[in-house]
This record gives C-alpha cells, structure tokens and sequence, in this order.
C-alpha cells in the first residue's frame, strides 16, 4: 500500500534513508490509495538543488502543457535532510489537478500531488 501519501514528512524521511542518490533519481510513487487526489490543493513538478534548475523544468512543462501559463509557479525553499532544495509547485484552492498530474506523469515529467 501507499502508507507514505499520510505522512507530511514522507520527502524527509527519503532523502535520509536515501541521502547517497541523486536527487534526480528519486522518482514519484504512483498516483493510487484510498485518498480523494483530486481534493489536493498543490501540483508539486519537482524538487531541485538550486532554483534556477526549478525555473528550467518549469519552462520545459509549460512546453507540453501550456494550459498551465494559468498558473504562477512557486519556487518554495525547505531543507531536507541538511540539504537545502526548491520545490517547484502550483496551487489552486480548489484542487482538480488529478487528471492534470497523470498527464504530466505520463510526458515524462515528474509531479505529486499534496496540501
């Protein structure tokens, strides 16, 4: 099952048990479990070691998807296992980006859906 979709620390907890991988080869869980996904309020595209890396995926996205020009991109920095990164996310009060996220998925691009 997909314990990991309940924890708020699941980004955390991976980049300890994982600390010698690459970021970039971390991948996404698939979009399944017991959670309404469609209710999530944030369509996270990525997590990178500095912000411009951030901004050049954001610009390959909107590349495939350009219905997402909407939308203004956050760069959000946090820290993860000592290691400071920028998540590069959107967000609607309203969720809906179920549908929106597969498709991305499906292009190669990385997402995750969250609060």
């Amino acid at each position: 099952t997909n314990d990991w979709v309940h924890k708020e620390d699941w980004l955390e907890k991976l980049m300890t048990e994982t600390k010698s991988m690459p970021i970039n080869k971390i991948k996404s869980q698939p979009l399944s479990g017991r959670l309404d996904f469609n209710r999530k309020t944030i369509l996270q595209m990525g997590a990178f070691l500095d912000k411009a890396s951030a901004v050049a995926e954001w610009e390959k996205i909107l590349k495939d998807f350009p219905e997402l020009q909407k939308f203004q991109p956050l760069y959000e920095q946090t820290t993860v296992a000592g290691i400071p990164i920028f998540r590069l996310i959107i967000k609607s009060p309203h969720g809906g980006f179920k549908n929106l996220c597969i498709r991305i998925r499906q292009q190669n691009h990385e997402c995750l859906l969250r609060d």
